[in-house]
């Protein structure tokens, strides 16, 4: 898996934004810079892009010429400025992000980020993978492919991504949160119980209640995690809604019928 990043950039900025960028994502990031026309064009004619900087002034050229020239029709585009603000002809090119120089490694890797997410939609990928998961392994270029449907839990951790499956148990990956989350949140038996824990409703096996409102949600393949008051009744409303939406449609509500359990101590 690897992006092509684009600096329309003077060198000094293509060269420190290339070393900034080094590691901080787990995917094989390709930098090129627009030297001349002739060349850039020529090396991109070969490569789709996905990220590209604008310093502003461009380089000394005309930007819509290089709009219309580049080969990059669905990259995100950044601009990089000396102040917070965007250059008022930036918008005319459809530039909405700005970073504000000297770069940040942090603020670098969140805009990448942020800008490729569209990327991981259900309907952006091949119709094979609609139904799956698609992650990195140990290596930038090992892809693991998780069915969805066997998945209990996504819960972002402070340096990984801990996916608990049915069958395999849980797994940690050093892949962006928001990259795997944006692949399962648009699919109604995926639950965000807080903004960093997803749940699979289909593989709950049922709730325990406690009179000391410490409840637990415990899943299919034996594990359970602590669920706050908040917690619980969020996620019953949640699955009410849904599952009268389901009846609308005139579908089966089975999936969503999840045992409750009582605690007496």
């Amino acid at each position: 898996m690897e992006f092509h990043c684009l600096w329309c950039t003077p060198k000094k900025l293509f060269r420190a934004g290339k070393y900034l960028l080094k590691g901080a994502i787990p995917v094989n990031i390709c930098h090129h810079h627009l030297a001349s026309f002739g060349t850039g064009l020529q090396l991109l004619g070969q490569h789709p892009v996905d990220v590209c900087f604008w310093s502003w002034p461009v380089l000394g050229h005309d930007p819509q010429r290089l709009f219309e020239l580049l080969p990059c029709p669905d990259a995100v585009h950044v601009c990089l400025t000396e102040t917070k603000k965007l250059p008022p002809d930036a918008l005319k090119y459809d530039i909405f992000e700005c970073i504000q120089l000297p770069m940040n490694k942090r603020v670098l890797r969140d805009v990448i980020i942020q800008g490729l997410s569209s990327r991981f939609y259900p309907n952006h990928k091949m119709e094979a993978f609609q139904d799956k998961m698609i992650t990195l392994g140990h290596s930038k270029n090992q892809v693991e492919i998780i069915p969805l449907d066997t998945i209990c839990r996504i819960e972002n951790k402070p340096k990984a991504v801990a996916v608990d499956c049915l069958w395999t148990g849980k797994k940690k990956y050093k892949f962006p949160f928001l990259w795997i989350r944006i692949q399962c949140e648009s699919l109604p038996h995926f639950f965000a119980l807080s903004p960093n824990l997803m749940i699979n409703l289909n593989n709950v096996s049922h709730l325990v209640y406690s009179p000391k409102k410490i409840h637990y949600c415990c899943f299919k393949n034996g594990s359970e995690i602590q669920i706050s008051p908040t917690q619980k009744k969020t996620m019953l409303k949640y699955i009410e809604n849904v599952t009268q939406d389901v009846k609308k449609r005139g579908r089966n509500t089975k999936d969503f019928e999840i045992p409750v359990k009582h605690l007496h101590k």
